[in-house]
Order: C-alpha cells, then sequence, then structure tokens
C-alpha cells in the first residue's frame, strides 16, 4: 500500500483503515478528513483518484476526494462541480461521454471515460443532483455485503473501501466505462494507422469504420442539440442529408422549419 493514500486523515480513522485496510465511506464524517483545499485552488491528478464522496445536502456540504498519491482532502465545492471542472481540463467534454454512450447504446448515469482516468458515479441520493465517483482504474472486484444497497470494493493498492450501491448496478457500470474506454482505443487505433505513410507490404491502408460512425453521430447529434436549443426541431433524416452534403463541401441550402426528407 501506497502510505500517501492515507494522508490527511485524523490519526484515530488512519488508524482505524490501518488495522482494517478498509475504508467505509457509508461511516466516514467530514471531520475524519483534517486537510482542506480550497475550490479555486483545486489541482488534481484525476487518474490517481480513487473516490469523490459528496456531502453536498448533509449539515457538512461540500466534498471529500480520496487520492491515491495524495490522500484524503476535504474541498468546499460540491462533486459535481469538481466533475465539471475535469472536464473544462481535457479534450472530451460532457456532451462527447453523452454521445459515446448513445452510440455503444449503454445506460444512464454517465461515466467519465479518457484513457487512465475511469470515473463511474456511484451512491446516488434520490432526487438529487449529486452523486459520489468512483475511480475504476484502482477496482478489482466489487462484492456485495450483509447490508442492503452497500457494496465492498476491493483496490490494486491492498485497501478495500465500502460505497452505498448494490453490486449489480456498480458491476454493471463498471463494465460499460470500459466499453467507452475500448471505443476510445479503437477510434485512436484507426486514426493511428490513418497516419501511417506507406502500409506494411501487403497491406492496404484500413478504413476508420468506427472512427466515421463516431463522428458522424458526434456532429448530427451537436447540431442537432443546438437546433433544440433555438426551439427548432427539424428532421433527423434531413440533418443527416445536410451533414453528408457539409462533408462533402456541397454548397446546397435546407430549409430545416418547412423541409422534410
Amino acid at each position: 500500500m501506497n502510505k500517501a493514500c492515507l494522508n490527511g486523515l485524523s490519526s484515530v480513522y488512519r488508524n482505524q483503515i490501518n488495522a482494517q485496510g478498509i475504508v467505509n465511506f457509508d461511516e466516514l464524517r467530514p471531520e475524519d478528513v483534517i486537510r482542506q483545499v480550497p475550490a479555486e485552488q483545486l489541482d488534481l491528478d484525476w487518474s490517481a483518484v480513487i473516490y469523490i464522496k459528496n456531502f453536498q445536502g448533509s449539515q457538512a456540504g461540500g466534498t471529500v476526494i480520496w487520492s491515491n498519491d495524495e490522500g484524503f482532502f476535504r474541498t468546499n465545492c460540491s462533486s459535481k462541480a469538481a466533475m465539471d471542472r475535469l472536464t473544462t481540463t481535457q479534450v472530451l467534454t460532457w456532451f462527447d461521454m453523452n454521445t459515446m454512450v448513445e452510440f455503444l447504446q449503454l445506460s444512464s448515469p454517465v461515466p467519465f471515460v479518457l484513457g487512465p482516468i475511469v470515473l463511474v458515479s456511484t451512491d446516488r441520493p434520490s432526487g438529487s443532483g449529486y452523486t459520489s465517483w468512483l475511480g475504476c482504474q484502482f477496482e478489482t472486484h466489487i462484492n456485495g455485503t450483509m447490508q442492503e444497497r452497500q457494496v465492498r470494493v476491493l483496490l490494486n493498492n491492498g485497501l478495500a473501501l465500502i460505497v452505498h450501491d448494490t453490486a449489480a448496478r456498480l458491476r454493471k457500470k463498471v463494465a460499460e466505462a470500459r466499453e467507452i474506454l475500448m471505443l476510445q482505443q479503437q477510434i485512436q487505433q484507426e486514426i493511428a494507422q490513418q497516419h501511417v505513410t506507406v502500409p506494411p507490404a501487403g497491406k492496404i491502408r484500413p478504413v476508420m469504420e468506427v472512427a466515421r460512425q463516431f463522428q458522424e453521430k458526434r456532429d448530427c447529434r451537436l447540431i442537432g442539440e443546438i437546433f433544440s436549443k433555438t426551439g427548432l426541431d427539424p428532421d433527423p433524416q434531413l440533418l443527416e442529408k445536410a451533414l453528408h452534403s457539409l462533408y462533402q463541401g456541397e454548397g446546397r441550402s435546407y430549409d430545416f422549419i418547412n423541409e422534410r426528407s
């Protein structure tokens, strides 16, 4: 176990984890975390994030973040604000994540996946826009406990964490996040192969089938969402025709208000 991953805890709670090997986020109190970081100074290695615990809606408020490299700290921003900060510093946005979920026909809620960063929502309170997040890059096994809606997640750093969820739901969300990661890797591989100056002997340059399909899906969805924000509801097939026309560099105009495909 990396000793730094328990930095920031009170000595009592740290000794309890050392004795049991378990971080129980169902029982963790904000006051158990003695290190605080103001929201405006939040600077994370997101690939090292093990868990983001939402306390929004409780008397304490704010968020506790557990990093494998830096340990525990509290911040006064919500878990949603922390995750939104992540998307502003990466090349992919929540729009991209939603498009990938739709492209692969996966379920909501939407995870955030980008290379070594694989975060899925858990501990979702009913009627709240806030949630907690698990870093799947550290997860090895997920099992239920004797308590209702409680799971024990084994981590590759030698510890385990306990959160409010069901094993079946959380396993499904982790598997779906890894499907998104495989999609990203396939798209990246196809694009990289396209940039090979000379294909290997006996091979033709591969067609970017998945990358092209996803790009069309994203572009068409983006145009549709923009129209939706203006109160318009154009024919989806007409949007697709207009998009292909743009791809071909054509100058044709479309009447999205009156025209139907």
